[in-house]
C-alpha cells in the first residue's frame, strides 16, 4: 500500500506540469516568444533610467479561451543588453 501511494505522489509531481492553464512563455527572450510561441507586440515604451536605457514590450495572446499579458523589459547596457520577461 505504502508502494502505491508513493507512485501516486511521484507520478503526479513529475506530471504537474502538463496540467497547468498558463500560456507558455520564455523568461529571456522577446523574440523567442513571438516566433515559438506565438504572442504578438501590444505596446511599447522606451525609458532612460540613469545611465540605462529601458524599452517595455507588452505581448498579448489568446490561449485556451482566456487573454493572456506578458511584460518584456530589455535593459540595454553601454557594453551588453539583458532581456526579462513576466506575466503580471
Amino acid at each position: 500500500m505504502k508502494k502505491l501511494l508513493a507512485i501516486v505522489v511521484l507520478s503526479l509531481l513529475f506530471c504537474n506540469s502538463g496540467f497547468t492553464d498558463e500560456a507558455k512563455y520564455s523568461s529571456d527572450s522577446l523574440n523567442k516568444n513571438i516566433t515559438d510561441y506565438g504572442w504578438e507586440i501590444d505596446e511599447s515604451k522606451l525609458l532612460k533610467v540613469g545611465n540605462t536605457t529601458l524599452e517595455i514590450y507588452t505581448l498579448e495572446k489568446s490561449y485556451k479561451k482566456k487573454d493572456w499579458i506578458l511584460k518584456c523589459q530589455i535593459a540595454y547596457y553601454i557594453s551588453s543588453s539583458s532581456t526579462n520577461c513576466r506575466m503580471p
